[in-house]
């Protein structure tokens, strides 16, 4: 429920609540009032012999006698105070008594009225001082003055109203304390989880939620700034993880310079300090030298390629290339090559019309480089590599199984990442200086695919997913 709806429901209920507990009192005071007394009010303040007058002048001067007596002798009523059983003060005559004595036993409470034509007898009981008090009105016949029947029926509507006035003036006050809290309930509420979540993103806490959604206004702010949270949290945590794969690729590039660089110092070293006394051992340090200087320009040249393909700074030559056709030729020039000569490579290539738009060239590089890191890692010769190639939901599908020691499972996540080679000590330099794959995953991503890795129990498997632009009868190959 939205908020201006609640506001307009708590405007009504200020209006209908008084009004049903109002009608509500007046069903209850008619079902409970005798119906003997259901006549005009104001006929019954002009009854001859003034009772209801009596009975308001006795109840509102019960705590003077005089002013009691003297009010009441206005209406043609003499009047008896008994304080605990003694008179304290009367006025009574005989033909008061005389009245008095036709009630006799008709007396059944402490509070009671009895009239008999012009005649009345009115009885109270109050506790004054913590004194019982008897007070007793008796009108022997007469008429009340038509001025003081008009006051006090005056007197009698004005303290009704202002009764009735209070009671109304309770609920309505009553009403607008439940509404203002529960109105304040509903605005407060999203606000303290809008504060809280404001403070906790101060301290730092992008974890925590916040803990409303309400469908209303406030709801809409909260779900928006969960999003701000949500949007803040992946920046955050984006920063974060590039500020330590750069930690990452800077001490992997350190490193892997300092160890080719630390070898050549010391070959040097050697030719200088005549270590290296014979033509034999001089050769030998020379290609030792040669061999390190060519492991360093591999290594800035793989720098310098992946830094173009990161920042998109690279160009790729697409051509419409039947895929099948493409693969068997790359896995039939690694099968000539030196490294293909330690591997049993085995194919099922089964969608010979699908074609790809690529690069020949990188691609061919992706394939390679999967194929001798399965050669690198390999623990025993020959290594089996499988591969397989399929069509699903418009993309060419390849799978490169082999059957070497896989990768640890935590370390999988990682492999895609520069200078991983899950050597972390980083000892061994001859299986290479980690940028393989990442080169990989770029080329492969720029071609707007997928890679991923995972083990099959018996080695590794990767599977690259590329979109296929078209699917006809053509088995061709290259398509210029």
């Amino acid at each position: 429920m939205t908020i201006h709806r609640k506001l307009i429901i708590s405007n009504v209920l200020m209006i209908v609540i008084p009004l049903i507990c109002g009608l509500i009192l007046i069903g209850v005071v008619g079902e409970y009032i005798d119906p003997a007394y259901t006549e005009s009010v104001e006929a019954t303040f002009k009854r001859e012999n003034g009772i209801y007058s009596a009975q308001m002048q006795i109840y509102d001067n019960r705590k003077d006698p005089k002013a009691l007596s003297r009010q009441l002798k206005q209406i043609g009523y003499s009047v008896e105070v008994v304080r605990d059983g003694k008179v304290k003060y009367s006025n009574f005559t005989k033909k008061d008594r005389a009245v008095l004595a036709k009630v006799g036993d008709q007396i059944k409470s402490d509070h009671f009225s009895v009239s008999f034509g012009h005649q009345a007898v009115v009885c109270a009981t109050y506790k004054i001082n913590g004194k019982t008090e008897v007070i007793t009105a008796v009108c022997v016949g007469g008429r009340v003055p038509a001025k003081l029947q008009e006051a006090d029926f005056k007197h009698f509507i004005l303290k009704s109203a202002a009764i009735l006035g209070l009671i109304i003036l309770l609920v309505i006050a009553l009403t607008n304390a439940v509404l203002t809290r529960w109105i304040t309930k509903m605005i407060m509420t999203p606000l303290d989880a809008l504060r809280d979540g404001t403070h906790r993103i101060a301290e730092g806490d992008l974890d925590s939620p916040i803990a409303y959604n309400q469908p209303d206004e406030f709801g809409a702010v909260c779900q928006d700034f969960e999003g701000m949270r949500h949007q803040l949290k992946t920046s955050v945590d984006a920063r974060m993880q590039a500020e330590q794969h750069q930690k990452e690729w800077l001490a992997g590039i350190s490193h892997d310079l300092r160890t080719p660089l630390t070898s050549i110092i010391g070959y040097v070293e050697g030719l200088q300090d005549g270590i290296a006394n014979t033509e034999e051992k001089r050769a030998r340090y020379y290609a030792a030298i040669h061999t390190r200087a060519e492991d360093m320009t591999k290594l800035v040249d793989s720098l310098s390629e992946l830094a173009h393909l990161q920042n998109n700074q690279f160009s790729y030559h697409l051509k419409k290339t039947q895929a099948d056709a493409f693969l068997a030729e790359v896995i039939d020039r690694f099968k000539t090559g030196e490294s293909g000569q330690a591997v049993e490579l085995n194919c099922s290539l089964n969608t010979p019309k699908a074609f790809v738009e690529m690069d020949t060239d990188e691609i061919h590089r992706v394939f390679v480089n999967l194929f001798e890191n399965s050669v690198k890692y390999a623990k025993q010769t020959p290594v089996h590599i499988n591969v397989t190639s399929s069509v699903k939901d418009g993309r060419y599908i390849v799978t490169v199984s082999d059957d070497g020691p896989g990768v640890p499972e935590e370390d999988l996540p990682h492999i895609f990442d520069s200078f991983y080679r899950g050597d972390k000590s980083r000892t061994m330099p001859g299986q290479g200086s980690g940028l393989g794959l990442a080169i990989v995953r770029q080329i492969v991503t720029g071609h707007d695919g997928t890679i991923e890795a995972q083990n099959n129990g018996n080695g590794l498997t990767m599977r690259i997913t590329l979109p296929i632009c078209m699917q006809t009868e053509n088995t061709n190959g290259i398509e210029e």
